[in-house]
């Protein structure tokens, strides 16, 4: 008699506040896979998302997920840490270790734990040692909280027993026209002076270079056009606050503005130029608060180190406001 494997569908929560905003996670990935602004026209989809829950079991563009233990880069997969080294999974296109490689956080299984807030989610995860190479045991939480008028709040917290090191994100793809059309057309501000340079394979060159007179210029509003290609990480101003705005993106279309606010040194702007079925290029863009890429093997770049004594937090907020459409 043959035995068959049983594919668990995965597990999905709907929050939704006062205001109307809406947000719908999976514990696949603790994957944001819908988040719908109100508007005088009509609830509007603002984030890309698959059709059926199990296409995120097998997804390849981190839809929507909840990135670690590394988000972006590290280069050939390899971590120095307290004179020890580590070989990390790698991605078998690019050789280095992208978004905490294949056993990343993305495909994992999260665990909803009780609140008695009707506006928040959260989801635990525990990484064991030695997963995709990284040391130390990782306890991770993840936080979805709807606020009112209109944000959604997204924490992060982690404790580890032994020295490693951690950078998380989430890779929502934004659309805010929510209409299915490219993202062409999107009013893009950045607040970032500088920007950390890139070789062809995407790992930076080591050095903090200033955005001005360059491409990467968006420190007034920049309407975003076909040839605006991106896969980079800006420097973010640094603000009093734990938590600081750092960027602004508005649809013309629709009139939704989304404020970018967060605590973390850095952030990816990628406009899905490489996205394919069912999606196209150019979708969505993602906006990945982050610590640099390759940060732990670049001596210039924020310490990225976790030790036993201390917590991992982080706290990025989606501020979104509608206005009238040009």
């Amino acid at each position: 008699m043959q035995s068959s494997t049983q594919v668990v569908a995965p597990r999905a929560f709907e929050l939704r506040s006062e205001s109307g905003l809406r947000a719908r996670v999976l514990d696949v990935g603790a994957s944001l896979t819908s988040l719908q602004v109100p508007t005088p026209s009509g609830v509007r989809e603002v984030i890309l998302g698959y059709g059926a829950d199990t296409d995120y079991q097998r997804d390849p563009w981190f839809m929507g997920s909840t990135v670690g233990r590394y988000a972006n880069r590290l280069a050939h997969g390899r971590l120095s840490l307290g004179g020890s080294s580590f070989q990390l999974s790698t991605d078998p296109d690019s050789g280095h270790c992208l978004h905490g490689g294949p056993e990343g956080f993305h495909h994992q299984v999260w665990t909803p734990e009780e609140t008695h807030h009707p506006q928040q989610l959260v989801l635990r995860h525990v990484s064991a040692h030695g997963t995709a190479g990284f040391p130390g045991r990782l306890d991770v939480r993840v936080t979805y909280t709807l606020t009112d008028p209109g944000a959604l709040v997204i924490d992060y917290v982690a404790v580890t027993d032994r020295t490693t090191v951690v950078s998380m994100t989430n890779h929502a793809y934004f659309n805010l026209h929510g209409n299915n059309s490219a993202i062409d057309g999107h009013s893009l501000q950045v607040w970032a002076d500088r920007y950390t340079p890139v070789h062809n394979d995407g790992i930076p060159v080591g050095v903090l270079a200033s955005v001005d007179q360059t491409r990467f210029d968006f420190r007034a509003h920049r309407q975003l056009s076909a040839e605006d290609r991106y896969d980079i990480n800006f420097v973010l101003r640094p603000g009093d606050d734990y938590v600081r705005k750092v960027a602004s993106l508005h649809s013309p279309v629709s009139g939704i503005r989304m404020d970018v606010h967060t605590s973390q040194p850095g952030m990816q702007l990628y406009t899905g130029d490489e996205l394919g079925k069912p999606f196209g290029p150019r979708a969505g863009l993602c906006l990945e608060t982050q610590n640099f890429p390759d940060a732990p093997n670049q001596a210039m770049f924020p310490d990225a180190t976790l030790n036993t004594a201390d917590t991992y937090q982080q706290r990025t907020v989606y501020d979104f406001r509608v206005e009238a459409p040009a």
